[in-house]
């Protein structure tokens, strides 16, 4: 996922939180953070790493686009 940060430090370890769909919330770690620097500014890539090439599926079909992400810290 690429973007920009808002509010806050984002680091590796903290999660993401997706809303799914109304009522369901998706949660998945940082693997860690890349930067692409960009015209318009830079901009934070966060990686998640995925186990199985379905769940790469997954993350595609969501299609994050254009939406503010929570970030917050591991438990």
């Amino acid at each position: 996922m690429a973007g920009f940060v808002i509010e806050g430090e984002v680091t590796a370890g903290m999660l993401v939180r997706l809303p799914f769909k109304e009522k369901v919330m998706m949660t998945a770690a940082i693997d860690h953070i890349q930067f692409v620097r960009r015209p318009d500014g830079d901009v934070v890539c966060l990686c998640i790493r995925c186990a199985t090439p379905e769940e790469v599926t997954l993350w595609e079909a969501l299609k994050i686009k254009d939406r503010t992400v929570e970030i917050i810290k591991a438990v």
